[in-house]
This record gives C-alpha cells, sequence and structure tokens, in this order.
C-alpha cells in the first residue's frame, strides 16, 4: 500500500494524505462477489470522514493476492477522493424557526461547484453532445486513472506476486472485468476520451488542481491553452450566470446564507 502511494506522490509531485486506517473499514458484503464494484461499497463519505469498501468475495478473488490488489484499489481511490479539496456552506430554509440547526452543504469539490439549492457548476453526464463536461466523473475518472497507474508501478516492484492478468488490466483502466463494465463506460472511457481531445493539460495537472482547490490558476491555465473560457465548456446554462473567479465563492457562500 504504501509503495502505490509513494509511486502516485512521484507521479504527480504532490503529497497524498493516507486515510487513517481507523477510517477505512472494509464491511461485509451481501452478494456473489465485493470489492471495489459493489453496491455495498460506499467509498469515501467526507461526512463523517470515513471509508467503506465490500470484502472482496468471490470467484474473481480467490487468490489471496487477488484480494490484496482490490483492497489496495480501494484504498487509493478513496485517499485520492479524501485528499480532494472541499469547502462547506451553511443553509437556512426560508420559514424555519431560526432556532433550528442549519443544514450543511458542499459547494466546492475540487474543482467543481454546487448551490445551495444543488445546481451543479457542471451539467449532467452526458448531457451535452461532443463530450465530457460533468466535473464529477471527470475528477473520478482521474483518480481512478491515475490511482491504478501507480498500483500498477508498485506491482512492478514485487517479486513473485501472482495476481490475475486481467484484475491487473481493470485496476490499470485499460480492459474492464465484467463487473466493471459499466463503471468503465461511464467514466474511465469518457475520462480518457477528454484528455484525448484536451491533451494540453495534463491528467496529473488536474489532480493537483484537485487538491489545491485553486480554481483561477485552473481556468486561466485552460483559456491559455485552448483560448476558450472554463465557463463556455463547462458551465451549465442553469447554474448562475455572470459569476467570474473573484466573486465565485462569495455569491455561493451568500446564496447560502438566504
Amino acid at each position: 500500500m504504501s509503495e502505490a502511494i509513494e509511486t502516485l506522490e512521484a507521479m504527480m509531485d504532490a503529497p497524498l494524505p493516507a486515510i487513517p486506517k481507523s477510517r477505512w473499514f472494509l464491511i461485509e458484503h451481501a452478494g456473489t462477489v465485493g470489492g471495489f464494484y459493489s453496491r455495498n461499497s460506499y467509498g469515501y463519505c467526507d461526512i463523517p470522514d470515513v471509508a467503506l469498501v465490500a470484502t472482496p468475495v468471490g470467484d474473481v478473488f480467490a487468490n489471496p493476492d487477488d484480494r490484496a490488489l482490490e483492497v489496495a484499489r480501494g484504498y487509493l481511490h478513496d485517499c485520492f477522493h479524501a485528499a480532494t479539496f472541499r469547502s462547506y456552506g451553511v443553509k437556512r430554509t426560508p420559514g424555519i424557526s431560526p432556532k433550528a440547526p442549519p443544514s450543511v452543504y458542499r459547494y466546492q469539490h475540487g474543482f467543481n461547484f454546487r448551490t445551495a439549492d444543488g445546481i451543479s457548476y457542471s451539467p449532467p453526464p452526458q448531457s451535452r453532445p461532443g463530450g465530457l463536461t460533468n466535473l464529477g466523473v471527470l475528477m473520478d475518472g482521474i483518480g481512478s486513472i491515475l490511482s491504478g497507474a501507480a498500483i500498477e508501478g508498485a506491482l512492478g516492484t514485487m517479486r513473485g506476486h501472482r495476481c490475475a492478468e486481467g484484475l491487473v488490466e481493470d485496476v490499470a483502466c485499460r480492459v474492464p472485468i465484467k463487473n466493471g463494465q459499466k463503471f468503465f463506460a461511464d467514466v474511465i472511457v469518457p475520462t480518457h476520451r477528454f484528455f484525448e481531445d484536451w491533451a494540453n493539460i495534463s491528467m496529473q495537472d488536474y489532480a493537483r488542481f484537485m487538491f489545491s482547490g485553486e480554481v483561477g490558476e485552473l481556468w486561466r491555465l485552460f483559456e491559455r491553452n485552448y483560448g476558450r473560457s472554463w465557463a463556455s465548456v463547462f458551465r451549465q446554462d442553469s447554474f448562475p450566470a455572470g459569476l467570474n473567479e473573484s466573486d465565485l465563492l462569495p455569491a455561493l457562500m451568500g446564496k447560502s446564507a438566504a
């Protein structure tokens, strides 16, 4: 596990804080196959800052080395999510007693935003023709591909491992196993396609912006490289218009207090 984290940090030239083992749980799986693709795997939950992954069971993970590989995949993927920048706002519902506790919502996650009313900066997946525009899917794909590459790199330094080739191909985000076909089609394929279409900024650079949350710098870099504004590619029409880099966060936070 530590070798994979070190490999990923070297790839990105940035630290990746590990989730404390006391906050990462393998939970019982109610089905024939557990692991990363199980419906019982909730992954990283920022509130209350824990990660839950279904124990790898079934024929796919009959080999102890395969089970260890699947656990490493789940853990590193969750570390990636936990390291992604997050900011929160407080929402009070009009007409509710001021003594009632307000609700908390996440208004920035990596380089995506959401208003107190639940409107995301980027549109739902595949809602625009010509490629991926949903930033949540893009960030999930980046985390999967980079963490998979790091795990494969760490495996290369281990002698005598008996991990199944098909599982290694799946972890490395090249060819999915049967249980991973939907995730591969919905997340990995469009992420690879995005970097084929927008190749001037590396996946590692996007990951660093995910961790830092410095969207202004990302927006300027994007416009310098492509001659188009970030908003023209990613902002959906229903997101509050006219918000620029300097007033985006104050506007979102101000809306949350309404």
